[in-house]
């Protein structure tokens, strides 16, 4: 993916090099496949010991797709809150003129966020096991949570604010 001459850095705010902004992709890549997968998985196992009914993982997974892909950029309304989402879109699109679209935010935050909803997860599926100590897993799940919070904010208020557009990467064929 080409990268716009003027990419910003996610978390000082200037114009990035060429590393800081292949940072911003490998976190783009890594929370949005690998984290997702692993999230999804552990969804699965807390929705397993946790809701006892038939149908469960199927109104849950529902429910997750009916707010996520609202949520993660499609819509511009929900655009500003979409890094709360467990999987969102960072670039992506083509307007037409080979230009792709740059959303504001940060994803190396909002990557640490999905660790930390991953993290979560794990604690909730723990807590159902009556056995375990619980109050050392709550006291953990708090700082997690606190954690996951304050990375969400940061995923949300730092790095660019607006919504970029790269430069026209055109066809040799579009240039005739």
């Amino acid at each position: 993916m080409p990268l716009p001459d003027d990419e910003i850095d996610s978390f000082s705010g200037r114009v990035a090099s060429a590393e800081e902004a292949a940072a911003d992709i490998i976190a783009v890549y890594l929370a949005s496949a690998v984290v997702a997968a692993y999230g999804g998985s552990i969804l699965g196992v807390v929705v397993g010991r946790w809701l006892r009914w038939p149908g469960a993982s199927l109104v849950v997974a529902v429910l997750l797709v009916a707010v996520t892909i609202p949520g993660s950029g499609i819509v511009e309304a929900f655009r500003p809150y979409r890094e709360i989402m467990p999987w969102t879109y960072w670039y992506g699109g083509d307007n037409g003129a080979g230009a792709d679209y740059y959303f504001e935010g940060n994803p190396r935050w909002w990557l640490v966020y999905t660790v930390g909803l991953c993290v979560m997860g794990v604690i909730a599926a723990l807590l159902h096991d009556r056995v375990l100590p619980r109050r050392k897993l709550f006291v953990i799940a708090g700082v997690v949570a606190v954690l996951s919070l304050g990375a969400s904010i940061a995923a949300m208020t730092t790095g660019p604010q607006e919504m970029r557009t790269s430069p026209p990467v055109l066809h040799p064929e579009q240039i005739k």
